[in-house]
């Protein structure tokens, strides 16, 4: 007979360490291995469990100990979980070790080390098995079964219990001072048999003492936000409906406390419809936790060749078997990224924040049981829709939350200039539908539409000057200045870099009467603009800007005779001649040299590339407000604007509908910027096309075209 996977844990728990039997032992985990172990180990001095979400309670007769505890005892821990995540949980408490000299082992008695390499999830049997095998099975079979949550449908949270957590914070929103997930999770608990939901609510209402009202409008809420999480899993969707056109009978059984008139309401809402009839445990009194769920589908389809599809390794493929099922297990998207070569992103979820960020994460990028097979577990991003939304869209929304959290309330407007600032005051005003903020503005703008209006003097045109150039002198005066030279002469066509810096300033200034003349009319027009966007002395503004050294900040404050305070996600270099650091606030701080510690710092030219607007960079404003350009159209935006459109659709609309109105949320700006790296990690897939899109210019400093994904 074979061994079962809890015979195998309890086993090689049992060798690895016969030599540690009478020292404390702490189990980190509280699955069924970790039973089988407290069952069959008993002459081992394991003194308590160890567990993030349960601390203090009492798990099949030992303590769940908070680390305080597990200091004072100084056992050893050892973590039962599967291989592919035991790295992450180590990351979770290595500090223990560090710290506190506690030593700590996987199952099979081997002690984890700091430095050690982390599992290698392309070995995963999991990637063995594909679309095209599931199918085979359905194709054998007269019956399936498919499980609900995190096979049909999925939520948009990174696990079930984060329902409860937007629960929580919408009663807090209107003023009800209630612990409603903690709650929540011991009522469920505490119930006897096998609850549906009316019976955790009045499990609640009896323990805490809860007015009725008041468990009502949570009850409510529980289910209203409940509805707005799911979305199907398309790809076991797509499965099912194949199936059906197979002449399959299809059923759906699940272990859940919603009963199945409601499921089956919110299925059909989805799209899901067709099957012969639902099986949830809250109904039948029975659970496929103990394998007796599965009984009803038996009886029901009696000498029938029956596939049942799930997620759980447990609930749907153990006790399925048991059962006398055949069984097929599927990843839930929580599995994926377990699995994933992001996985270590998940070792410290210390906020409910990131749990939020993660969850609408893997709602896009692993949706699809079988989104990693092909790469064993390497992210693969596969359109620029993709990147949009699982990996630049939490930096820019985190960014936004950031923004509105620093002290804008007092000022009367956020300016948000061109190009960078054209998608930031979209996200901007999309929380706004949410949250009481300042109204925003957009302007055109660039360094040479603020810096030439704002000339007055030799020394401004100096100044201006010395910012490196490359091209030649007639190129520098035409696109630094304005100037357009009728005659080119041999001097003009001299490379800037062939003449040395008092001759270069000389030959500008032989122009500077026509320098001062150019900046005065561009003055006009660009006062009588910023006039009709109702920019003018004597208000308080707040100005945008992505990764900068304050140019247009400082100049659109000479122009305007004006003081703004900018709010940046970087400087560069600060303080300079424009700026004191007192001018601007930073997400991420100042970047000395280009350098951070940030993958923002290194990798932000493609980020500027997203941020970009429809049109090329203004050169300046001209004659009755005619905007004149650097060329005719800005032929990358075609492939940004898919970036854009997905960050709002995909990510921004769930993140404001689900978030936008906690305005207590911290902003995550380390974790999101974490998020952005794994774009750059020689691990991730993503095509060469896509990177070939990604192209800059800077026709102010002359430089051309080029690609810059590094």
């Amino acid at each position: 007979m074979l061994e079962t996977e809890q015979e195998m844990i309890v086993r090689l728990f049992k060798q690895g360490f016969e030599s540690h039997k009478k020292e404390p032992i702490v189990i980190y985990g509280i699955g069924k291995n970790t039973e089988a172990v407290l069952c069959r180990a008993k002459d081992y001095n394991i003194i308590g469990l160890m567990d993030s979400k349960t601390v203090g309670q009492t798990i099949y007769g030992f303590k769940v100990l908070d680390e305080q505890e597990v200091i004072s005892n100084k056992p050893l821990i050892v973590i039962i979980a599967r291989d592919s995540v035991i790295n992450i949980i180590y990351k979770r408490i290595e500090h223990l070790s560090s710290a506190h000299g506690i030593k700590i082992f996987n199952y099979r008695g081997d002690e984890i080390k700091k430095n050690e390499k982390p599992f290698d999830n392309s070995l995963l049997e999991y990637w063995n098995y594909t679309e095209e095998d599931l199918k085979k099975e359905i194709e054998a079979h007269e019956v399936i079964s498919f499980d609900i949550f995190d096979t049909l449908i999925m939520r948009k949270v990174l696990e079930p219990e984060d329902i409860f957590v937007l629960v929580e914070e919408w009663g807090r929103n209107e003023g009800y001072d209630v612990p409603f997930k903690s709650w929540r999770m011991e009522a469920e608990k505490a119930c006897e048999g096998v609850p549906d939901i009316g019976d955790i609510y009045k499990k609640m209402q009896e323990d805490y003492h809860v007015d009725a009202r008041l468990i009502n409008k949570y009850w409510k809420k529980e289910l209203e936000i409940e509805k707005k999480c799911l979305i199907q899993r398309a790809k076991m969707v797509e499965i099912y409906k194949w199936s059906m056109d197979k002449g399959k009978r299809i059923y759906l059984v699940s272990d859940m406390y919603i009963p199945a008139k409601l499921l089956v309401e919110m299925l059909q809402d989805l799209g899901i419809t067709g099957f012969k009839e639902v099986f949830v445990s809250c109904d039948c009194k029975k659970e496929k936790r103990t394998g007796e769920l599965f009984s009803c589908l038996i009886e029901n389809e009696k000498n029938s060749k029956i596939l049942h599809i799930g997620d759980n390794r447990y609930n749907d493929i153990e006790r399925g078997k048991q059962a006398g099922v055949d069984v097929f297990h599927i990843y839930s998207a929580y599995e994926l990224l377990m699995a994933s070569n992001m996985q270590e992103i998940m070792a410290k979820l210390d906020s409910k924040e990131k749990r939020a960020i993660l969850g609408l994460i893997a709602a896009k990028l692993l949706n699809d049981p079988f989104a990693l097979t092909e790469s064993k577990g390497k992210v693969s991003i596969r359109s620029l829709e993709s990147l949009g939304t699982c990996f630049v869209a939490p930096m820019m929304l985190e960014f936004v939350q950031w923004l509105i959290h620093s002290d804008i309330t007092d000022y009367d407007m956020l300016i948000f200039p061109s190009r960078d600032g054209y998608f930031m005051k979209k996200l901007y005003d999309r929380i706004s539908k949410y949250q009481s903020i300042p109204p925003s503005c957009y302007i055109k703008c660039s360094r040479r539409a603020v810096m030439v209006p704002a000339i007055e003097s030799e020394s401004d045109i100096l100044q201006i000057l010395s910012r490196s150039f490359q091209g030649t002198i007639g190129e520098l005066l035409e696109k630094r200045f304005g100037l357009s030279l009728e005659i080119v002469d041999e001097e003009m066509e001299k490379d800037v870099h062939d003449v040395n810096e008092q001759q270069l300033k000389n030959v500008v200034l032989t122009h500077k009467n026509r320098i001062f003349h150019e900046a005065q009319i561009e003055k006009n027009n660009y006062l009588a603009y910023l006039d009709s966007c109702h920019i003018s002395d004597g208000h308080k503004y707040v100005l945008f800007d992505f990764v900068a050294g304050g140019t247009v900040q400082y100049y659109l404050q000479k122009l305007l005779d004006s003081q703004f305070q900018g709010r940046y996600f970087a400087t560069m270099n600060l303080p300079n001649e424009m700026l004191s650091q007192a001018d601007v606030r930073t997400a991420y701080g100042n970047f000395t040299s280009y350098l951070s510690e940030y993958n923002l710092s290194k990798y932000y030219l493609v980020l500027e590339c997203i941020l970009t607007d429809p049109d090329a960079s203004l050169i300046c404003v001209g004659e009755e407000g005619r905007f004149i350009y650097e060329e005719k159209e800005n032929i990358k935006f075609f492939y940004m604007k898919k970036v854009q459109d997905a960050i709002l659709s995909d990510y921004a609309e769930n993140y404001f509908e689900l978030y936008g109105e906690f305005r207590e949320w911290k902003p995550q700006l380390e974790f999101s910027d974490k998020i952005y790296g794994y774009l750059f990690q020689s691990d991730t897939l993503i095509s060469e096309h896509m990177k070939s899109v990604f192209n800059n210019d800077d026709y102010f400093n002359g430089i051309a075209q080029s690609n810059i994904w590094p």
